[in-house]
């Protein structure tokens, strides 16, 4: 019985201490992972003009994409944020709390002019 027992817990000693190094491991491997300089980019501020040409998202050094309105196949408005359904599967959402209300007005009226279908509103 004591033998038992014994294997019984060695064996979870050992799954605790495989557990531990596969954390450990993932740590250390985010914390090199950011220390690079070529991953520094993703760490840079990045802007998201929005006009009457589409969606233009860039940093400092050079522009990420660009999106017309055309790809654009839902919009959404809620009490905290504006979501944006493009037609290649992807949503971006738009939180209201970095936009004054003369900024959210204005992105209605662009947002108006240029999508051909209602801004479907949510009371959430």
């Amino acid at each position: 019985m004591f033998c038992i027992v014994c294997f019984f817990v060695g064996e979870i000693l050992i799954g605790v201490l495989i557990m531990l190094a596969g954390y450990y491991s993932g740590v250390l491997t985010a914390k090199r992972w950011v220390k690079k300089p070529n991953n520094q980019v993703a760490f840079e501020k990045v802007t998201v003009t929005i006009d009457d040409q589409g969606f233009i998202v860039n940093n400092a050094r050079h522009e990420f994409s660009r999106i017309s309105w055309q790809s654009v196949g839902n919009v959404y408005e809620t009490k905290k944020f504006f979501l944006f359904e493009f037609t290649e599967h992807q949503i971006s959402t738009l939180p209201k709390r970095v936009l004054t209300q003369a900024e959210q007005e204005e992105l209605l009226d662009i947002i108006k002019r240029n999508f051909s279908k209602n801004v479907k509103k949510f009371d959430i």
